[in-house]
């Protein structure tokens, strides 16, 4: 399953990251290789967590991100149904 990775390239003088797409089955082997690469989780603006909705944003994020979007998707729709 592909997913967005984070690669960290060490140099000599500075450290970047690069955002990748990659395919978690290679994971280990990658890793194996000594690249540092790891899967990312959440991905969260900095106005969020100014704002105070850091959890939320998680939550809600790793809802749409899951196997159960389509049951959390009806659970909504049937929370604002009650609360008209």
């Amino acid at each position: 399953m592909k997913q967005l990775m984070l690669l960290e390239v060490h140099g000599k003088n500075k450290t970047w990251d690069f955002e990748v797409n990659g395919d978690t089955k290679f994971l280990e082997e990658w890793r194996d290789d000594e690249l540092d690469i790891n899967p990312m989780v959440n991905i969260i603006p900095e106005w969020i967590v100014n704002i105070g909705l850091l959890k939320p944003w998680c939550f809600f994020q790793d809802i749409f991100h899951s196997n159960y979007f389509s049951y959390a998707i009806i659970i909504i729709i049937i929370i604002l149904f009650l609360l008209r």
